[in-house]
């Protein structure tokens, strides 16, 4: 956990010694494409005796199998496409090569997951991340797990034993995490009933004030919170060791939303529309109070 954010290959030196705290490292920040061949030249690959591939997008595994071909060097590629990972081996002059095995790859999955949550550089990073990451979670998985834990609870044991074997599926740390979003959604739910409101319109309003508040949280979350703990990890003069600022390339650096300011109504928009599909998601009644 206390890895995420920061450049793999300082994450992967400072594993290794804890491994084994007589390794030699040397952690490179610097990217790996045609561009940056002044550094990562004949020289460097002829020294390397096998390469560990642990990269997230096809274009970059691809330019390194390049270079291993071309220099002879052994390769172990391993990478991520989206949720989905793989392995493969690559002897030189023994078996495939992974550009070979590569062709039918789908590049329009080949987003690394770190890039859409914390440096993402295009149009289609944010749109995956919106997408994939806000609106799944917020509004389709979280309400689900809310569902099927009230149908649950009305099947009866049998049922409610199949939901927990199926959280608990996942490992430790997963059911930790949806045991969390199960109860703050709950949570959230039990906030927006009134008990014992004299009229609909009161019940109404209560639930549609609760979701407002939860909207203007979540948007806090996302575009405050967050990017303040990335700019906490990777500060606006953060240099690598390569003495080159952090922040340059394909890192493009954020900044935090401030609430008011000259795009206040988009703002004001995102918190209303958020509220409302939590509240249609949770089928919850706010009439027509402000959503």
């Amino acid at each position: 956990r206390d890895d995420v954010g920061q450049p793999k290959s300082l994450a992967a030196a400072a594993a290794a010694r804890r491994i084994h705290p007589r390794l030699k490292t040397r952690a490179l920040t610097k990217k790996v494409a045609g561009e940056t061949e002044d550094v990562f030249d004949h020289d460097f690959w002829q020294g390397q005796h096998v390469v560990l591939n642990a990269l997230d997008n096809l274009q970059a595994r691809r330019y390194v199998d390049a270079q291993c071909v071309r220099h002879g060097v052994g390769l172990i590629d391993s990478g991520t496409l989206g949720a989905k990972g793989s392995t493969q081996p690559c002897v030189p002059a023994l078996t495939e090569t992974y550009g070979n095995g590569a062709e039918d790859a789908p590049e329009g999955d080949a987003i690394a997951l770190c890039t859409i949550h914390s440096f993402p550089n295009r149009l289609e990073h944010v749109v995956h991340w919106a997408r994939d990451v806000v609106f799944k979670s917020e509004f389709q998985d979280k309400p689900a797990s809310v569902r099927e834990l009230a149908e649950a609870a009305a099947a009866g044991p049998d049922r409610l034993r199949r939901v927990a074997a199926d959280i608990a599926e996942g490992g430790a740390e997963a059911a930790t995490r949806r045991l969390r979003d199960l109860a703050e959604e709950v949570q959230l739910l039990a906030d927006a009933k009134i008990v014992g409101a004299p009229d609909a319109a009161q019940a109404e309003a209560h639930a549609a004030r609760v979701l407002v508040r939860w909207a203007a949280q979540l948007f806090h979350g996302l575009y405050v919170g967050a990017v303040d703990k990335i700019l906490e990890e990777h500060p606006a003069d953060e240099v690598t060791e390569d003495g080159e600022k952090f922040w340059n390339g394909d890192r493009i650096m954020p900044a935090p939303l401030a609430a008011a300011g000259a795009d206040a109504d988009m703002h004001r928009g995102f918190v209303l529309a958020a509220a409302a599909l939590k509240a249609r998601a949770l089928g919850v009644d706010c009439g027509a109070h402000a959503l």
